[in-house]
């Protein structure tokens, strides 16, 4: 592994670890500025209450049973995962790869990829050999109104050195496994949300950023909700260059697991650490250069 490699792998990798940065430090400046918006809601909502003729003891009534609720769902269980047997393997995808490409150069990139990891770090641990990410987040809202919204990025470096000219068709596979909570109770104050997004985007570098591939595979979300799902499931992408015979071309896998929750009668979860079934992967990219 040259040290040239190496060098433009650093710059590459500060590059994209800086936007992962700057988007989290916007969020948490977006966080705090929500808090004091949220506060002042909750006072005049408050208001509206009293003026509206509704006591604080009818309030702290309805508020103790709607607390009952949340906590009953915040004491279950995970669900175990469930395979999804359908998914392809990697045989059947070389054959239905090589009928398109029957005279191309294939290779098959598998772990540990060049590099990995996760950001916050301790929401998103990695396992290089696995090409393994294990992201875990759960936020619940605060008052009436209070807004709590986090996200946890992972990713995944790849080598690939063309030993020729020509159009370079690439394939990551992705392994997602994990499961999600949504819980919000809006049955009188309409306020209550919660969400989450799941994200996979890849992109690939030589000479410059070809662009991203950006596929949304969970967006779930409501005000009145109760569900515990899980999402087991493969996924493919596809990208596209045209290279340069002998220089490095670097294929970058990131997910971005986004959840939220309005009011404290929302929670959110999204799970893909628990246990030994749970995980986001990328197993192996195909290549085809044509």
């Amino acid at each position: 592994m040259s040290e040239e490699y190496q060098k433009q792998f650093l710059e590459l990798n500060e590059q994209a670890k800086s936007f992962i940065e700057n988007e989290l430090r916007d969020l948490e400046e977006e966080m705090k500025l929500a808090e004091v918006t949220d506060k002042k809601k909750d006072q005049e909502l408050s208001a509206l209450l009293a003026d509206a003729g509704i006591g604080r003891d009818k309030i702290q009534t309805l508020e103790v049973e709607a607390e009952k609720r949340i906590e009953a769902v915040l004491k279950l269980k995970p669900l175990e995962a469930i395979r999804d047997t359908r998914l392809a393997t990697s045989r059947e995808v070389s054959i239905a790869r090589a009928v398109f490409f029957p005279t191309s150069i294939t290779k098959r990139l598998t772990p540990p990829p060049y590099s990995c990891g996760g950001s916050p770090a301790a929401d998103a641990a990695c396992v290089s050999t696995l090409a393994e990410c294990n992201p875990y987040k759960a936020v619940r809202g605060s008052g009436w109104w209070g807004r709590r919204r986090r996200k946890v990025f992972g990713w995944f470096w790849w080598l690939y050195v063309p030993p020729r000219n020509g159009a370079l068709y690439i394939y990551p596979r992705w392994s997602v496994h994990g499961a999600y909570r949504l819980y919000s109770d809006d049955s009188w104050w309409n306020s209550a949300y919660a969400r989450i997004k799941l994200k996979l985007k890849t992109n690939v570098y030589q000479w410059y950023w070809d662009g991203w591939r950006i596929q949304t595979v969970l967006n779930r979300g409501d005000d009145n909700i109760n569900i515990c799902r899980r999402l087991d499931r493969g996924y493919t992408q596809f990208k596209s260059l045209h290279v340069t015979a002998n220089k490095p071309v670097w294929i970058y896998n990131e997910f971005e697991l986004d959840v939220y929750a309005k009011s404290k009668y929302a929670y959110t979860r999204g799970d893909f650490r628990t246990g030994t079934s749970n995980y986001i992967r990328v197993p192996w990219v195909w290549t085809y250069l044509i």
